[in-house]
């Protein structure tokens, strides 16, 4: 297949809601509960939280990815999953998954979810996120 006729596969996603998902058995059946945030929204998360002042847009739209994962409640993840939805390209800050059924509780969690709205500065629902990952 070449150009036009090759096919672009993006990620899924679906509203949490009553969204459960089987437990992961295989990578490819990975799914994760997040927050989207692209670069202009990390910058944006630095300018309202007058993260590193001082500092370019690059360096601090960078830098708030590590700040904000410090900040939103654990465990810290070791891995950063970044996605590209449409015209949305960003990182994934994971409320949970479907790896653990400990992780998979995670999801559920109403109060984890408004530790991270509050943290991220948004109002919006996580959404599921199935692959592929960037």
């Amino acid at each position: 297949m070449t150009g036009k006729d090759e096919f672009v596969y993006e990620p899924v996603t679906i509203p949490n809601g009553n969204h459960k998902p089987s437990l992961c058995t295989k990578s490819k059946d990975l799914q994760v509960l997040a927050f989207l945030l692209t670069r202009q929204d990390l910058y944006a998360w630095a300018v309202r939280n007058k993260y590193l002042v001082n500092d370019d847009e690059d360096t601090r739209s960078i830098n708030a990815h590590h700040a904000i994962d410090a900040r939103v409640p654990g465990p810290q993840r070791e891995e950063v999953l970044g996605v590209t939805v449409g015209p949305r390209k960003g990182f994934l800050f994971i409320v949970g998954s479907n790896a653990s059924e400990t992780d998979l509780e995670r999801s559920q969690d109403r109060e984890r979810i408004k530790e991270f709205q509050k943290v991220l500065g948004v109002e919006v629902e996580p959404l599921w996120y199935l692959p592929p990952f960037d």
